[in-house]
């Protein structure tokens, strides 16, 4: 699994039980449409992520993981977390607490609300 799928899937994770919407889906993991697009067709042919009609809006999608998705996220994690881990040790405390700056201003700017 690449980063990508793993942050997608992960998001998913948090996502309310229907899914989410491919489009909300990719800003939040920061990808174009067009790489989502290619993606979640990726994961939904490995029966990763299902698609089904959004009830208010029958033109819409909402992507949701499945079982197979939940269960290759909780085998992938913690090999993901040891290799984060061994990235970020030679960063000192200052770097760390840089870094973590950087990554809030980051969310907050990329957050919808931010965009108004």
């Amino acid at each position: 699994m690449d980063l990508s799928e793993y942050d997608v899937l992960v998001t998913l994770a948090r996502a309310p039980a229907e899914g989410m919407r491919p489009s909300d889906l990719a800003d939040r993991v920061l990808l174009t449409k067009s790489g989502m697009t290619r993606l979640l067709q990726r994961l939904d042919e490995r029966g990763l992520v299902a698609r089904h009609a959004c009830p208010l809006d029958r033109r819409g999608q909402y992507v949701a993981m499945t079982p197979a998705g939940r269960h290759l996220l909780r085998r992938a994690a913690p090999a993901l977390l040891r290799g984060l881990a061994a990235a970020l040790a030679p960063l000192s405390a200052d770097d760390l607490a840089a870094l973590k700056r950087t990554a809030e201003r980051m969310t907050e700017a990329s957050s919808p609300h931010s965009l108004e």
